[in-house]
């Protein structure tokens, strides 16, 4: 039998290859003659699959568990099971009760067509008893099948079947049945059956793993949780025994390799108790666990974890009445089949876990060890599922935080150290037991301390308890490490000595990382660390910085701080976002700009987070105040934003910093369905310069622009404004058009296009637009009148144009 791990992907690609054609030729066989190409060209490729296979191992096993298909125990990915003719094979096996069919090397064409002309040809029950019958018939000796058939066995007081006897046509199965049933309520001894007789029973797992199931739900059905997990090591160590009692070796090996399909084969209930229950180490259920969780779907998993919760919930209520040795020892099986679960799936079967141990109302807790949570030991037993005895050398226990606290009232400062300094020599221990203790009394001295003395104990074992926290890998350990240097690296700050502070954060951000070999939960709690400590109320006291009077002392605080790079800003970038008080809002700008790059980065990385509308426009206006082109992509980004309003605030901020690079986003932005962007997007067009948006302007003016006559007068006015800023004399004869009253085919514009064009004429700033401007001064509307004036006063004043608005 070939190893599942060594299975490799042009196994899996061949083997799927003869699932679909095998499966194709299963439906031709229904539609055509036996012997016409449609069906026999089929099989052919069926069988060169097979062939292909047959290379490099020795035979193919396919099973069907739970609508999905294993291919030499492993379990085909989601892409694979998905595809139409796996799915319908799958639902082929199931029709027809197959629980396996394997294929050995040496089968042939002939033979195979055989062997599925026998199968499809199955009709009902009675063809499922004969099926063993009809293969030796047509001589199939390079294929096989097992099949999900449990026949109803009834036992007297000596174990003899009663009822239901099975029929004379099918022996087999009923000595298959009958042996199990009867070894499990221990009516066989063992020495009195042959090896094959094992055999027959231990080569189907399928059935085996029925009738396991049937006969704990029956045995157990009666006692409490005990009684159900005794029956299931039970009956677990009494299958293991069966096989030990194989004498051929090779035998043996191959039909102890069946144990995890037999259990992958039971029921969710029963399955879950043998997996979680006690069993002889010589079966390494660790391994058998880690092999069935990896066949399983994600819903079965789940379904196992509702299994774990009910058991869970039993135990406590019958918490009184249990061996607490026997309960300690069964939690913690449970634990570690949960934290299989976990360990082999993504974070989202982990979020429904956690929502199931919520709804169930079991209190949080973790795996010392990799801090994922369990079922809570302290809710059923009172305490932790295991109590150590830990010893951390002679004169350190749980009294030095108070010994430590009481040598620095007294300024006994070398004792206090090398207190310190004892504790630190177990941090590095083998025993995560010890390493958990230490580090939790270092924790618990830091919190007992002054922000003086903390600073002087922090100055003693810094060094050591960073570099500890380098190399930890035991959930707790470093949870206590990590909340020790955090408290540390505040205390370093409130003490002026950023320096030190910034190491700190430097040696989290590091471990911090996922590439370092930390598990999630560990690296889940130290960028929450690392968030906290960065966030409101962290060691950056903004307020107070920002108010610092000495200049120089401010800046080498946000310098040092900065070299952590962008992140570390954020507090400040806050006080620009949300526009607080004017003074702190200008020097939290200044600051951030004073720094460079990390503090253009921080700014500008917020268009790419969530924040509310007002944030974006706030840090919008921002970038285009102080024409921050490094934030230029960001921007012009946001001109595709959902919100209107903020699209519109890109589109401005664009046009203030006026980079040629942004010209296509502002271009767009005119066509946009918004028309308080588009008008934006329009009016902005000029500020660029680009000659070739000229007629692009015009046609929206003259009614022929993407939305023809239909365009928003406003967006009209815009283009008027926008032409003017090109500052192109040759455009004066269509502005000048525009103040003409209308006669009996033209009718006259409206007035506030009319004074539109008279800012335009001004804009341009060519005096022979002045007789035009003049005129227009007597016209009857007092906005085109008073905009001639305007336009007037520029021209004459040689006012530079305006920024848009």
């Amino acid at each position: 039998m070939s190893d599942p791990e060594t299975v490799d992907e042009s196994y899996v690609k061949s083997a799927v290859m003869f699932v679909i054609n095998a499966h194709a030729a299963t439906v031709n066989m229904r539609l055509y003659p036996i012997t016409s190409t449609m069906v026999t060209e089929t099989f052919d490729k069926a069988n060169e699959a097979l062939q292909e296979i047959f290379k490099s191992f020795e035979r193919l096993s396919i099973a069907s568990i739970e609508n999905g298909l294993l291919v030499n125990d492993v379990r085909l990915d989601d892409i694979e099971q998905q595809k139409a003719p796996v799915k319908s094979f799958v639902a082929w096996m199931n029709e027809r009760e197959l629980s396996t069919v394997e294929f050995e090397k040496g089968i042939t064409s002939e033979e195979l067509q055989s062997f599925f002309s026998i199968l499809s040809g199955m009709t009902d029950a009675q063809d499922r008893v004969k099926l063993t019958e009809d293969l030796a018939e047509q001589s199939i000796k390079h294929a096989s099948v097992n099949q999900r058939v449990y026949v109803a066995v009834t036992t007297d007081s000596d174990g003899e079947i009663i009822g239901g006897a099975p029929s004379a046509s099918s022996p087999l199965n009923a000595l298959k049945d009958e042996l199990l049933i009867r070894y499990l309520m221990g009516k066989v001894n063992l020495n009195d059956v042959e090896d094959h007789e094992l055999v027959e029973v231990l080569s189907d797992p399928g059935k085996v793993g029925g009738l396991l199931s049937r006969f704990l739900g029956e045995e157990g059905a009666e006692g409490g949780v005990l009684m159900k997990s005794q029956k299931a090591s039970e009956a677990l160590n009494a299958v293991a025994e069966m096989v030990k009692e194989i004498d051929d070796d090779e035998l043996r090996e191959a039909m102890g390799d069946k144990i995890t399909n037999v259990i992958a084969e039971m029921s969710p209930r029963e399955m879950t108790s043998i997996l979680s229950g006690c069993v002889p180490e010589d079966l390494n259920i660790r391994h058998i666990r880690e092999n069935i969780i990896t066949m399983l779907s994600n819903n079965q998993l789940l379904e196992m974890v509702d299994f774990l919760i009910e058991d869970y919930d039993e135990m406590k209520s019958e918490s009184g009445e249990l061996n607490a040795e026997w309960t300690r020892k069964r939690l913690q099986d449970m634990n570690e089949l949960l934290l299989g679960v976990r360990g082999e799936r993504s974070e989202a079967i982990s979020e429904a876990i956690d929502r199931k141990l919520d709804e169930a109302g079991i209190a949080e807790e973790r795996d010392p060890g990799t801090g994922k949570r369990v079922l809570s030991a302290y809710q059923m037993l009172g305490g932790p599922l295991t109590e150590d005895v830990v010893e951390l050398g002679e004169g350190v226990d749980q009294t030095v935080p108070r010994q430590i606290r009481q040598l620095y009232i007294m300024e006994e400062l070398d004792l206090a150290a090398g207190m310190l300094r004892k504790l630190a020599e177990n941090f590095h221990q083998d025993s995560p037991s010890v390493r958990r203790f230490a580090t939790a009394l270092f924790k618990e001295t830091l919190e007992g301390l002054d922000n003086e003395h903390r600073a002087q104990a922090a100055d003693v074992l810094c060094p050591s308890i960073l570099e500890e926290m380098r190399k930890e890998l035991d959930f707790q350990a470093f949870t206590n490490e990590v909340d020790s240097v955090v408290r540390m690296a505040g205390t370093y700050m409130r003490c002026g000595r950023v320096q030190d502070a910034v190491e700190i954060i430097a040696t989290l951000t590091a471990v911090g990382a996922e590439d370092v070999g930390k598990g999630d939960e560990l690296i889940k709690h130290v960028t929450e660390a690392l968030s906290e400590l960065m966030g409101a109320g962290g060691v950056i006291d903004v307020k107070s910085l920002l108010l610092e009077e000495d200049e120089e002392k401010r800046r080498n605080t946000i310098q040092a701080l900065s070299s952590l790079g962008p992140d570390v800003l954020i507090p400040l970038v806050n006080v620009v976002k949300d526009r607080g008080e004017t003074e702190l809002h200008d020097r939290a700008l200044d600051t951030l700009q004073s720094v460079g790059e990390p503090g253009i980065k921080a700014l500008v990385s917020e268009l790419e987070k969530e924040n509310p509308w007002y944030a974006y426009r706030n840090i919008l206006n921002v970038i285009a105040e102080r024409k921050i082109e490094e934030g230029l992509p960001q921007v012009i980004a946001m001109v595709a934003h959902p919100d209107e309003r903020i699209r519109r605030e890109a589109v401005r901020s664009l046009a203030h910093i006026g980079s040629p690079d942004s010209f296509p986003a502002v271009m767009s932005a005119a066509n946009d369905t918004s028309i308080v962007v588009r008008k934006t997007a329009v009016r902005a067009l000029g500020v660029f310069g680009n000659p070739n948006v000229a007629q692009y302007l015009l046609n929206i003016i003259n009614g022929q622009g993407p939305r023809g006559k239909e365009e928003e007068q406003g967006v009209v006015e815009a283009a008027c404004l926008s032409l003017g800023d090109l500052h192109d004399s040759s455009y004066l004869p269509q502005l000048a058009a525009l103040l003409r009253n209308g006669g009996l085919f033209k009718k006259t514009r409206p007035d506030e296009v009319k004074a539109a064009a008279c800012i335009a004429l001004g804009n341009i700033g060519n005096s022979s637009a002045m007789s035009v401007l003049e005129k227009a001064k007597k016209d009857s509307s007092q906005i085109v009148r008073g905009s001639a004036e305007k336009a007037i006063h520029r021209l004459k004043s040689e006012i530079d144009a305006p920024e848009p608005q």
